[in-house]
């Protein structure tokens, strides 16, 4: 009897830890159920490539390189993002290929909204995806932006444009970070 107890508890202990963990699938230190998070992507691929693919079977950083505590305040209508000194100096410091820049993935707890990547105001290369420029968290007391493009160009952007998702909307104003 005190056998099949322990096997229930340890067996609903599991299915607790698997339903919260993050959108990494970091089982360890789950993730809060609806927090706005952005992950890097682990794998070694251009955002090109990761244009390409389906955001499920991609391998994420265990911990969030941005979470919702690392905002201050999201401006929704123009997607900036006022971060607390710490974050603005991680995205600062992100060692981003002029080339192919750094992919990474939106995610509203454990669910995949979109991919984009890191890029460089400095980079020939132009993209139409998703871009977060990495040269606005080096300047001080300048929100970083999630733009369409590098260079930003609506019109030559590629793809489905979800920054404004619903589900990132009830994340933010959840957390009390939109602006």
């Amino acid at each position: 009897m005190k056998f099949r107890h322990l096997v229930s508890r340890t067996t609903s202990l599991w299915i607790v830890i698997a339903v919260t963990s993050g959108c990494a699938g970091a089982a360890s230190e789950p993730d809060t159920m609806g927090d706005f998070s952005i992950y890097l992507v682990k794998q070694g691929i251009s955002a090109q490539q990761m244009m390409e693919m389906e955001l499920s079977p991609l391998e994420l950083e265990r911990v969030p390189i941005l979470s919702g505590a690392d905002i201050v305040t999201y401006t929704w209508e123009t997607h900036e993002i006022e971060l607390t000194e710490p974050a603005r100096e991680r995205v600062a410091r992100l060692e981003v290929p002029m080339t192919t820049g750094v992919p990474f993935v939106v995610c509203v707890g454990d669910e995949r909204i979109y991919g984009g990547a890191f890029w460089v105001s400095s980079s020939s290369m132009s993209f139409q995806g998703i871009v977060i420029d990495t040269l606005f968290a080096k300047m001080d007391g300048h929100p970083i932006r999630i733009q369409l493009g590098y260079p930003e160009s609506p019109e030559r952007f590629e793809g489905e444009d979800l920054r404004s998702d619903p589900r990132i909307l009830r994340s933010l104003t959840g957390s009390g970070k939109l602006w």
